[in-house]
């Protein structure tokens, strides 16, 4: 049976950038825990409970992103660093701008439709926001950059 060819560091680093994005999806889960637990406070043993599993997932997810980094250094050749023109670097710049847009959009509609703002700590609102944001980055980074090297390639001819 022939054996499967090594992945490219082109492969492993969008695979890796993708892990990367995720852990940042369940980060922005650990922030709206964070929002939840503040604003019902009630079942919080509940809330611990999510905070460790998101944690235990970011750290697993995390975890072979920094030792592949740590092998594949500048003096290696597989090493591959992230190019400012490239697709994925594209992405990027998208997902952020429209996240920080739907960050943006959240505060004017707090500050004009929450009516007692004291109601709540500024703590809960921050956690709310950057929640909403790495949720909203995640998102639109993982939609964007779903299609497989072909609509990649399309894209940019």
């Amino acid at each position: 049976m022939p054996r499967p060819s090594p992945a490219s560091a082109a492969d492993l680093c969008d695979k890796y950038q993708q892990r990367t994005v995720i852990a940042l999806l369940a980060v922005a889960g650990l922030n709206a825990a964070s929002a939840l637990e503040i604003a019902f406070g009630e079942p919080e043993r509940l809330f611990d409970a999510i905070r460790i599993t998101l944690a235990v997932s970011v750290l697993l997810l995390l975890l072979p992103t920094m030792v592949w980094k740590m092998r594949n250094r500048p003096g290696s050749k597989r090493f591959l660093r992230f190019k400012e023109q490239g697709y994925v670097a594209d992405v990027f710049r998208r997902a952020q701008g429209i996240s920080w847009m739907a960050t943006f959009i959240l505060l004017l509609l707090l500050s004009n439709f929450v009516e007692d703002r004291n109601t709540l700590p500024a703590q809960f609102y921050l956690e709310t926001c950057v929640a909403v944001m790495l949720t909203v980055f995640s998102g639109v980074f993982l939609f964007l950059n779903r299609g497989g090297d072909d609509e990649r390639e399309d894209a940019h001819a």
